[in-house]
């Protein structure tokens, strides 16, 4: 899905400010799925950007119940004008369901967008119909499952292929002429910032230099964005370590600060768990430190070895001992992670 992190150089991220209309026109009671394949014909969500401090794209995208995709691109964006496109009807229906699950309905208040339009930052908002039901709000401090059904309507509407890039549109031009370096690192920044594993695709077939000084990899590991990181890896970005800190290792900081499936791919792109930074570290040490329980069982699982320490003598149970200390009053469950962690690496034979 796209990011929500606010860029003074990105014109083409998504933010957490759009606004998006969902509406579907259903019996108040929640429908048998026969039944609510047939509602969907009135199904539609408009999500639209706001305009803020930061440029921003400003388009409207929409999604009606037969699938169908339209989109109006205004400003900052790679297509002005009308396009459409389509999606599935089990698609349509699957983000039906998730606005009924979410209690989007439910929401006391209006969120209003005064607090966050003082401080220059942009916003927008959700509106729902559903089932005879209708709620509106800002996104100005409303709840994260706002921003999450946001980006599932984004993304499942594929609006990057209009704010970025269209691929087919893309490889034509660059038959035509159009030359990827001209357009680097910028064009290749905001396909990952949209998750557009296609565009990265093409970009690297035809030049696009993936290592270097921008280190496409570690944004992709920052903002989890699983169909870019694995393409990236598949087009040969670099992952090794030996010359670069803990903070600069894709894969060490991906263990540290990402979720199971991005420290995986990294093994699966042959990643050897025990690889180290310059300083030292190793996923598991940076893992166990961040009390990241399930990642921590990857690791060891795939041959991480528990006893390995990093510059400073510190191995992944001493490591994970400091966190604890200085994370686990953040709260009970946060301790909880630590001890978990702390009792698997000593049931594996950590000192």
């Amino acid at each position: 899905m796209p990011s929500h992190s606010s860029s003074s150089r990105t014109a083409l991220l998504p933010t957490a400010a759009l606004a998006v209309v969902i509406s579907v026109l259903v019996p108040a009671a929640t429908p048998s799925p026969a039944d609510d394949r047939g509602n969907l014909r009135s199904f539609e969500i408009e999500a639209s950007s706001p305009t803020g401090f930061f440029r921003s794209p400003g388009y409207v995208v929409t999604i009606r119940g037969d699938g169908t995709v339209l989109y109006l691109g205004y400003d900052n964006v790679h297509v002005r004008g009308h396009r459409r496109g389509k999606v599935t009807i089990q698609e349509v229906a699957a983000l039906a369901a998730h606005v009924r699950a979410s209690g989007f309905l439910d929401l006391t208040g209006v969120f209003p967008s005064a607090p966050c339009s003082s401080i220059d930052q942009a916003v927008g908002g959700l509106r729902v119909r559903l089932d005879g039901r209708e709620k509106a709000v800002s996104d100005c401090g409303a709840p994260p499952f706002v921003d999450e059904l946001l980006d599932e309507t984004i993304q499942l509407a594929r609006a990057w292929r209009w704010v970025v890039y269209d691929s087919k549109e893309l490889r034509r031009d660059i038959a035509h002429g159009w030359r990827v370096a001209d357009h680097m690192p910028q064009i290749m920044d905001d396909a990952i910032d949209w998750d557009a594993d296609e565009i990265i695709a093409i970009l690297a077939q035809h030049g696009a230099a993936l290592n270097g000084d921008s280190d496409f990899l570690m944004r992709a590991v920052r903002e989890d964005h699983v169909n870019a990181l694995k393409t990236l890896l598949r087009s040969g970005a670099d992952w090794k370590c030996e010359s670069r800190d803990a903070d600069h290792c894709s894969p060490i900081y991906a263990a540290g600060y990402s979720t199971v499936p991005i420290t995986k791919f990294f093994l699966d792109a042959g990643a050897d768990p025990n690889l180290a930074s310059s300083d030292g570290e190793t996923m598991l040490i940076t893992a166990a430190y961040l009390g990241n329980v399930e990642t921590v069982k990857l690791l060891v699982d795939s041959g991480a070895k528990v006893n390995i320490p990093n510059a400073h003598g510190d191995t992944a149970l001493a490591s994970a001992l400091r966190g604890e200390k200085e994370r686990g009053k953040l709260g009970p469950e946060v301790a909880k992670e630590f001890q978990s962690v702390i009792d698997y690496l000593r049931s594996h034979g950590a000192e």
